[in-house]
């Protein structure tokens, strides 16, 4: 049998599972809870470091030495 809008149910959070009465709208047993789905939902995936193909040709990069022996580099 389902359950109509006036009865009293616990429902699990869907964060924790901890049976909950919910009151409203209320989805999660806490604001606790709450913060860790919308968290959750809005992850941001650590950086991938991206690099270029294999066939790709690399732009060439030289570096200069002086007879003071500083380094200065420059593109080509």
């Amino acid at each position: 049998m389902i359950p109509s809008c006036n009865d009293v149910v616990t429902i699990p959070c869907p964060v924790c599972t901890t049976p909950f009465l919910p009151v409203g709208k209320r989805r999660y047993c806490s604001d606790a809870c709450r913060v860790a789905a919308h968290r959750r939902r809005h992850r941001v995936d650590p950086l991938v470091d991206v690099l270029p193909a294999a066939s790709a040709p690399r732009r060439p990069i030289t570096v200069y030495e002086c007879v003071c022996h500083e380094r200065k580099g420059g593109v080509m």
